[in-house]
């Protein structure tokens, strides 16, 4: 039994030797490369959806601060963050220019000092609707000045229409999964 043990060491031992000579000796003597030889190598993937959200998140962060740049109505200026939306403790992600956020803030102000009922954010977003107009043809017209701006949007806008697809797309596919698990599979002939 020790006889064998002694032996598998000392095969073992023998092929890691010839392996690592042959590694050594391959490692110092490569092979000349001709431009003939060098072959492209191209690997297309598709994002996942997570990196196409970082990817829009990036995007609509470089297109507000260029806007806020650009801007000169202050109130108008842009800011992104986390928040919980109420009945959940997940956070989401918005982009709200200054206005509302200063809606929100006295919405809540009047509710805590003087009782009054907190408005809904579609009836904030009404009462600021002037606002909204004036702030969306201030950004049509840094586009349309700023050709840097403009593209960023459409980027912006392309990356979000492509992940919707894509959400849209895997929705699709779990759905028919679970259907196809419910029902057989021979329910698509």
């Amino acid at each position: 039994m020790q006889a064998n043990r002694t032996v598998a060491h000392a095969i073992a031992l023998a092929v890691f030797t010839l392996l690592h000579t042959y590694a050594t000796s391959a490692a110092e003597d490569p092979p000349a490369a001709t431009p003939e030889s060098i072959e492209e190598i191209e690997i297309v993937g598709q994002r996942t959806l997570s990196t196409l959200r970082l990817e829009i998140r990036r995007e609509e962060e470089q297109m507000f601060d260029l806007f806020n740049d650009l801007n000169d109505v202050r109130e108008f200026d842009v800011s992104c963050g986390e928040v919980i939306v109420t009945g959940s403790l997940i956070p989401a992600r918005e982009c709200v220019p200054r206005y509302i956020q200063r809606a929100r803030f006295l919405n809540a102000q009047d509710f805590l000092q003087f009782g009054i009922p907190q408005k809904t954010e579609q009836e904030l977003w009404w009462e600021n609707r002037r606002k909204n107009e004036a702030f969306n043809a201030k950004i049509r017209s840094l586009a349309v000045e700023h050709p840097s701006l403009a593209n960023t949007m459409l980027n912006l806008n392309a990356k979000k229409q492509h992940l919707q697809a894509l959400e849209r797309e895997q929705k699709d596919g779990k759905v028919g999964r679970f259907l196809s698990r419910v029902f057989g599979d021979d329910q698509d002939e």
